[in-house]
């Protein structure tokens, strides 16, 4: 350093215009002097600085963006105590409804998350059901998750699935039960062809907007679809199932019958749930009451909330209610709604599920019209069982019930 930068130390000033030192040591220097030093030490300092921030050269651009780039790294990492190796690009899945892309953190993670939309959305209790004392309106919109595969067999297997659940089971539903198939957007133009042949012979499906896959956001399109895009006068109920299942109709009638479709209702069984996940009913066949349909097939939920296991996504949006506001009144049948081996089948059974073969859905329908004729009771829909009933006798474990949950338990597997 120069002589002329050095500290001095205690300066006094003698005059305005002298520097005076300690017994004058030093030549006293004229203070317009020593301004016009510092002034020109500060503009040498502003042209260094400047040189670097704007270069003149693109070569020193390229430089000088870097050497800032890494030093505002370096701060980070210093601040922050992180490494480099924490520094990880985070991009976005190919598919937004793919969850093989999807990070398995992220999934878990998602299920306790809030969403936005339901949050800020219309919510159930300034809703209703406006339809409640409608003569008209259907009591039960009833969509049944199929889908297509292509022109092998495997179409016309579950073709064939379709056209039982129509010969065999629809026509005994009453005309306030409005029954269709529901169907993914199909992926290729032949599926397309295919579907839109069946639904010009047969008129019973739907077509949703949303990718043809159970856990890829296929529920939240259907209750959009019977929210916002069915065509008629709203329904007081909206059930979500699978064409592996078998509902005894006349009590699934007269449960809806006693219900109060502007009360938050929640319908199905929580019998076989995973308690990976919080609270849910299961998949195999769950209801909600138009309020709650009316808020969720409104809501654009981020895709992150959509996907994955259906039945447990249901139930993570429920839990965003406000208590205090919309209660939600849970209607859990328990063990009479289960796969059809693990239960005690009789005439307060609600529904059968796990029929994987056609002959087995074909057996059950013999099975459970059997139980009760020999119980001395019409296969109608007047004829159903007191809902009081079933609920008080699902909270009751089967004993096959109760050794696959022992079987499962001993294998590993989440009971």
């Amino acid at each position: 350093m120069d002589a002329a930068d050095q500290p001095r130390s205690s300066p006094e000033l003698t005059s305005p215009s002298v520097v005076a030192t300690p017994n004058d040591s030093l030549p006293p220097i004229p203070l317009t002097s020593y301004i016009s030093s510092l002034s020109s030490r500060v503009r040498s300092y502003r042209h260094r600085v400047l040189s670097v921030i704007l270069p003149r050269s693109k070569v020193r651009t390229v430089l000088s963006l870097i050497i800032i780039f890494v030093t505002i790294a370096l701060t980070t990492i210093i601040v922050h105590g992180l490494s480099p190796k924490n520094f990880t690009l985070q991009l976005p899945p190919l598919d937004l409804y793919s969850v093989g892309q999807t990070p398995k953190d992220e999934i878990s993670r998602s299920f306790e998350e809030p969403d936005f939309s339901l949050l800020s959305s219309r919510q159930p209790s300034s809703i209703g059901c406006p339809q409640k004392n409608s003569s008209t309106a259907p009591l039960l919109v009833l969509g049944i998750f199929t889908a297509p595969d292509d022109h092998t067999s495997n179409h016309i297997k579950r073709l064939n699935r379709r056209n039982i659940i129509r010969d065999k089971i629809i026509p005994d539903w009453p005309s306030k039960v409005e029954i269709k198939f529901i169907f993914g957007t199909p992926r290729t133009e032949e599926i397309r062809s295919i579907i839109s042949a069946e639904q010009e012979q047969y008129g019973d499906i739907v077509v949703v907007d949303g990718v043809e896959a159970i856990n890829s956001g296929k529920t939240h399109a259907f209750f959009k679809w019977a929210a916002t895009q069915r065509q008629g006068e709203n329904p007081k109920f909206v059930m979500k199932t699978d064409e592996d299942t078998f509902f005894a109709m006349p009590n699934v009638i007269a449960s809806f019958e006693s219900l109060d479709c502007s009360e938050n209702i929640y319908w199905g069984t929580s019998a076989g749930i995973s308690y990976y996940y919080q609270f849910y009913l299961r998949g195999l066949g769950y209801a909600m009451s138009w309020p709650l349909v009316s808020w969720i097939g409104s809501a654009n939920i981020a895709t992150a909330h959509i996907i994955k296991d259906e039945d447990a996504r249901t139930g993570q949006w429920l839990r965003m209610l406000d208590p205090s506001v919309d209660p939600l009144h849970v209607v859990d049948y328990g063990w009479m709604m289960g796969d059809f081996n693990q239960l005690d089948i009789g005439v307060e059974t609600v529904a059968l599920h796990w029929l994987k073969w056609d002959e087995w859905l074909e057996e059950q329908i013999i099975n459970v019209k059997q139980i009760w004729s020999n119980a001395g009771r019409l296969w109608d829909p007047s004829a159903g069982i007191d809902p009081k009933l079933s609920l008080e006798l699902g909270k009751s474990k089967p004993g096959a019930a109760q050794a696959e949950s022992e079987r499962q338990k001993a294998e590993g597997w989440d009971t």
